[in-house]
């Protein structure tokens, strides 16, 4: 029995490292069927879960992000991408390419809902996307402020 263990132990531990493996791009595979099947709201759940799994750390997750903040654009759950953009942005580090386009799409999800103001607010700091510039624009021409919408531009 102890020279079994000797033997089983190795292929335990490939077995083990290779099912965490085919597990990672399982699930990114599942989430982008879901989103390709247009069922938005679970295709951000199974995103979500793909995002905090400790095998993905130190990997680039800005094509998740993205598919994550298409799924709220494309299901029309603006508060619901404004509230997850806000708790992305207050629970962690992000990098800088990420930060942008998280407030990108919060300016989005703003002015989609009818909030200008707001998405004015987001958008006024984020001159690096070139999409924010126009977004801003358009929330100052919502709210009739003129001066300021030919300003941005």
């Amino acid at each position: 029995m102890n020279n079994f263990l000797k033997h089983i132990h190795p292929l335990l531990l490939i077995s083990l490292t290779y099912t965490s493996a085919l597990t990672d791009t399982t699930q990114l595979r599942f989430a982008n069927k879901l989103y390709d099947r247009k069922d938005y709201s679970q295709a951000i759940v199974e995103y979500r879960r793909y995002l905090v799994d400790p095998l993905n750390v130190g990997k680039d997750l800005t094509a998740t992000y993205l598919q994550i903040l298409r799924s709220y654009y494309l299901s029309s759950m603006y508060s619901g991408g404004i509230n997850y953009i806000q708790s992305e942005i207050k629970t962690g580090p992000l990098s800088d390419d990420i930060t942008t386009m998280l407030k990108y799409y919060c300016g989005l999800f703003y002015l989609k809902s009818g909030f200008p103001g707001s998405a004015r607010t987001v958008l006024g700091d984020n001159t690096d996307h070139p999409k924010s510039i126009i977004l801003n624009t358009v929330s100052n021409i919502y709210l009739a402020e003129w001066n300021r919408a030919d300003k941005s531009l």
